[in-house]
């Protein structure tokens, strides 16, 4: 069973490398690397590692070069996973609602042309909020 899954993991690598017009076999660690980043998406990281297996057995058995083993291949999937794993964090995490940094420092100082435009505070000048909102006459339609 395991064997057919490996297969359709290749014949899927195989029609994706077809529909770009790259060689499937074999394979250059870009073009791997590249299915990878097309998968991350659709895939978890645990079977994107089976795909690079399965794409691994069949060049083991079929040619000499080995793209599973490349350092950019390794990485990507290692950057796929640390990306799920973002993912899979934010969701759990509540946004915050403001900014943690607005709140750590102070505010700048004003400039004297802020100064002189800024209310006095305490003063008659500032207002008070109503408690019931102003209401505004509708003008009548004409006929």
């Amino acid at each position: 069973m395991a064997g057919h899954r490996q297969q359709e993991l290749w014949d899927d690598f195989v029609t994706w490398c077809q529909a770009r017009q790259l060689q499937p076999l074999p394979a250059n660690p870009w073009t791997l690397a590249a299915y990878l980043r097309y998968l991350e998406g659709r895939m978890a990281p645990s079977s994107m590692q089976k795909v690079v297996r399965a794409v691994g057995r069949l060049h083991r058995e079929k040619s000499r070069q080995r793209p599973d083993r490349h350092p950019l291949v390794i990485r990507t999937l290692k950057l796929a996973e640390q990306r799920a794993r973002e993912r899979r964090q934010a969701k759990h995490k509540a946004p915050a609602l403001f900014d943690e940094a607005d709140f750590s420092s102070p505010p700048p100082p004003l400039s004297s042309r802020q100064k002189s435009r800024a209310p006095a505070t305490g003063t008659a000048q500032q207002k008070a909020l109503r408690a019931t909102p102003r209401l505004v006459r509708r003008r009548s339609l004409k006929p």
